[in-house]
């Protein structure tokens, strides 16, 4: 019938919430229902628990998901960024030499340390495709793991999910 919040006491019948106030008549009907034995509900229950641990592992499945589809990527023997940005670039790039066929010549794509890597269209592809599937890697990851927090039935389950 009631259910113990932060500051306050929720009648559960009808959603009122009830101050913690001696002189409120509502509170002294709470005060007299406890007095003859009966328990409130607590402020969060078992579910809200492990529905409040799946919300904070899914948030942390994400983050982990953008970390790994954006650090950098070794290729060719250097390092190469891949932050949105980067990979957004890359990817028009990508598309526009397909389109020609070729790249321009003298072409080259920039490393991580700043260092002119001349790549023709082949490799340039391949970078984007490392990266493509890397990400989706992560991603399948990122989905199995959401999978098992869906099915996770207690807090230590929920827990022990890593990416």
């Amino acid at each position: 019938m009631y259910k113990l919040s932060k500051n306050s006491i929720k009648r559960t019948t009808d959603n009122a919430s009830i101050p913690l106030d001696p002189a409120n008549r509502d509170y002294a009907e709470y005060l007299e229902w406890v007095a003859l034995g009966n328990m409130p509900t607590p402020q969060f229950t078992a579910a809200d628990l492990l529905a409040n641990a799946k919300t904070a592992k899914n948030t942390e499945l994400e983050q982990a998901f953008g970390a790994a589809a954006t650090a950098d990527i070794a290729y060719m023997g250097t390092v190469f960024q891949c932050d949105p940005g980067s990979q957004s670039l890359l990817t028009s790039t990508i598309s526009n030499v397909t389109a020609k066929g070729s790249v321009p010549s003298g072409f080259a794509w920039w490393d991580k340390a700043n260092n002119s890597i001349p790549m023709a269209l082949a490799q340039v592809q391949g970078l984007g495709d490392a990266i493509w599937q890397r990400g989706n890697a992560a991603f399948v990851n990122k989905r199995t793991k959401k999978d098992q927090v869906i099915a996770a039935s207690d807090i230590p389950t929920v827990n022990a999910i890593t990416f």
